[in-house]
């Protein structure tokens, strides 16, 4: 059945622009907005073919949009073989992540890879057990260990789980083929960079910086590809652009279905903020990362197609793997580089019809300026609220627990312990609502010790974690 569609891909594949066509021949007077579409892990079948379907639909429309997938090792051994992958500092057959599976789904998870692999999207690698290497303090030889097992992993899976491939010759995919890396968590050490000089990487996408930075190469010869810090269109919320950390920020990564419309319509107005900014002006590239996960019935999957659907294709815009937007910094001069850093260049000023008025309650554009948390006081819990914001006076305060909402800044130890129930500990979210009865700001504790005559609130929400990186809970594919 996979070859009947062979000739198809192939055909589309070829119908895919260079990146970008034009400048071959002569630069345009400003760079292109380059838009980066990635995601990280690769376990769930019917997301791979989700996704790749997506990407076929924009092109049969004349829009491309590509991906790069970073791959998790441990997805390609089967579970009764895990032992077959010792993560630095741990034990044989340990992951932060699972691992593959029954035997019988690896060859089809393979076959995903070859198939997008033809479709033009990009493969590169999340290393194996997505563990923190920062704080676990890996040398340049764990690393060493971990990219020499991925590369075992990965292209010798099916001797080492002994399954036959969906086509002859298994793997479309070479070693060679992989040259980008995202580490898990974002977490590195020194001993990173020359680990990824030796295994030949051309760029790195481990860090984190402001939405408009320009790449520029580290002293070991990789480009630098960071995610962003983002704020949260309508709210006092910031993240990283990635789905899992948006879930953190809105509801502090426990599923909230019913918010989904606001989620999506948040996620999708901050993207298209994040892209106006920079292709109205300096024309940094856009880094977006996603999950296979549908967290709060599928609002981050939703938006970035969404996203997609209404930037690539639009003039001057590349929807592109990380190796094909690297191939084109390669090939500009020092001079060209230096010109696009420093906004060198005429700006984009024809408007596009790109942001629509939000139905959600959402103040457009609007990022508020303040900051929310929990405190713990002798009688109970208060919220504390900093802001200078004029119109303070309309905010909405309301504590929930356990489903209940209760009115105003504060709750007392007995409320608190009545509404939690016979329990140890127990999570207290603070709410700020604006006119529109959409949340701006919320702080999530937990609450340990409802037994003791003094319980310990956590002083730092849960929402905090949304400016950290990719988290283990990023990979529990829902």
């Amino acid at each position: 059945m996979i070859r009947r569609f062979l000739p198809v891909i192939a055909a589309l594949t070829l119908m895919t622009p260079p990146v970008p066509a034009e400048t071959r021949s002569a630069e345009p007077p400003r760079p292109p907005q380059f838009v980066l579409l990635a995601f990280d892990g690769s376990l769930n079948l019917n997301f791979w073919q989700a996704s790749r379907g997506f990407a076929l639909r924009q092109r049969s429309r004349q829009r491309t949009v590509k991906f790069t997938y970073f791959l998790s090792g441990v997805y390609f051994l089967a579970n009764a073989n895990k032992k077959l992958y010792t993560a630095p500092t741990h034990d044989a057959g340990q992951s932060a992540i699972g691992f593959g599976g029954g035997a019988e789904s690896l060859p089809l998870r393979v076959e995903q890879v070859n198939l997008a692999f033809l479709e033009g999207h990009e493969m590169g690698s999340h290393a194996n057990g997505h563990y923190d290497a920062g704080v676990e303090k890996w040398t340049q030889q764990d690393w060493l260990s971990e990219f020499t097992q991925f590369n075992n992993l990965i292209f010798n899976t099916f001797r080492l789980n002994r399954v036959k491939p969906v086509r002859p010759q298994g793997w479309l995919l070479k070693p060679a083929d992989v040259v980008g890396f995202r580490a898990p968590q974002l977490g590195v050490t020194q001993g990173l960079w020359p680990t990824l000089q030796r295994f030949r990487f051309r760029y790195d996408t481990s860090r984190v910086s402001a939405p408009t930075y320009w790449p520029e190469k580290t002293p070991y010869g990789l480009w630098n590809f960071p995610l962003a810090q983002l704020p949260i269109v309508g709210t006092a919320k910031r993240t990283l652009s990635m789905d899992y950390n948006f879930y953190v920020s809105q509801s502090a990564a426990r599923p909230r279905p019913e918010m989904k419309e606001v989620f999506q319509d948040q996620m999708l107005q901050s993207y298209l903020k994040y892209f106006r900014d920079n292709y109205y002006g300096n024309r940094a590239p856009l880094h977006i990362g996603h999950h296979f996960s549908l967290w709060n019935g599928g609002a981050y999957w939703d938006a970035m197609q969404e996203f997609a659907q209404q930037v690539c294709g639009q003039p001057e815009v590349y929807c592109v793997t990380y190796k094909e937007y690297a191939d084109w910094l390669d090939r500009q001069t020092p001079e060209a580089l230096s010109d696009y850093r420093a906004g060198r260049f005429p700006p984009y000023r024809r408007p596009l019809p790109l942001a629509q008025a939000s139905s959600r309650g959402l103040d457009a554009d609007r990022i508020y300026d303040l900051s929310l948390r929990l405190e713990s006081r002798m009688d109970g819990v208060r919220m504390n609220v900093r802001t200078s914001e004029p119109d303070q006076a309309t905010y909405r305060r309301e504590i929930v627990l356990n489903d209940r909402v209760f009115e105003g800044g504060q709750l007392s130890w007995t409320q608190l312990r009545q509404a939690a129930g016979p329990v140890e500990s127990v999570l207290v979210q603070a709410r700020l609502l604006n006119r529109h009865g959409v949340e701006i700001a919320t702080a999530t504790h937990e609450v340990k010790g409802l037994g003791h005559v003094h319980p310990a609130l956590a002083p730092v929400p849960l929402e905090a974690q949304a400016l950290q990186g990719d988290l283990p809970g990023a990979h529990d594919e829902r």
